[in-house]
């Protein structure tokens, strides 16, 4: 251990590892994020997230930003955070399945019943 590596104090610690995953909401902060150096990101889609007036990425910058994000070795995970009906989880599935084709890393959920019914149909998805 370094001299510098034994003055830090437990905040200094605590603060770098809550940098390492940054909360997004465009591509163009997504972009930030990666440049700056986070080791991973979240945000939500055009879709299911809490956050109905954020500036959430429609698809197709969603995708972008997931390219740009893995060129750069950095994770992306989509938050599905809305409590849904039944009769919405298909749409969900349908919603979801352009991402995970094209490399999301993970889905953070609110609901955990979600995480157990998609398991079941595609244990590939993986759930936060």
């Amino acid at each position: 251990m370094t001299g510098t590596e034994k003055n830090k104090c437990w905040r200094d610690i605590v603060y770098e590892k809550q940098k390492s995953l940054q909360r997004q909401d465009s591509y163009e902060s997504l972009v930030a994020a990666v440049n700056a150096g986070a080791d991973a990101v979240y945000m939500g889609g055009s879709k299911f997230g809490a956050r109905a007036y954020a500036d959430n990425p429609d698809e197709d910058m969603f995708l972008k930003g997931l390219s740009y994000a893995h060129h750069h070795g950095v994770k992306v995970y989509m938050t599905v955070n809305t409590l849904l009906k039944e009769e919405e989880i298909e749409g969900l599935v349908e919603y979801i399945k352009p991402y995970y084709e094209s490399g999301l890393d993970a889905v953070i959920v609110q609901d955990l019943e979600y995480s157990v019914w998609y398991e079941n149909i595609s244990p590939i998805w993986k759930f936060i």
